[in-house]
């Protein structure tokens, strides 16, 4: 009779890990941001994602003005790689027109993070600091 326990054991664990993968969060790295000096009121937020998976993923942003104690400064007027369907990879790239949503707001305190979901999991922010 073949002990059959040792194949059990390696699949339990292939599909335990198989299942880690799957369920791996999002990741956000090099979040770099600059608002134009050109009157436009343009932020320009750069930014790698990284899934375990390969998912397409659902991105949004949050911005301070106040060093990042508070995440509530309204940032609704996007465009780039935002929103659902961003695929992982370097470089991405979001425009935030500033000048359209706070006429006049120029500031040295101004902090945006990036948030990424796979729609898998729960949406929480993965920007390891404040940019």
């Amino acid at each position: 009779m073949k002990n059959r326990l040792p194949g059990a054991l390696a699949l339990l664990l292939l599909v335990s890990t198989a299942g880690i993968a799957a369920a791996a969060d999002p990741v956000v790295l090099n979040v770099m941001s600059e608002q134009r000096t050109d009157g436009s009121g343009i932020v320009t937020v750069t930014y790698d994602l990284a899934d375990a998976d390969g998912d397409s993923c659902h991105v949004s942003l949050q911005a301070s003005d106040d060093l990042g104690l508070t995440w509530d400064l309204a940032c609704s007027a996007l465009a780039g790689d935002i929103g659902p369907g961003v695929t992982p990879g370097l470089q991405r790239t979001i425009s935030w027109d500033v000048g359209a949503e706070h006429p006049g707001l120029f500031r040295d305190d101004l902090r945006v993070r990036v948030l990424a979901s796979d729609l898998a999991l729960t949406h929480a922010a993965h920007s390891p600091h404040n940019y």
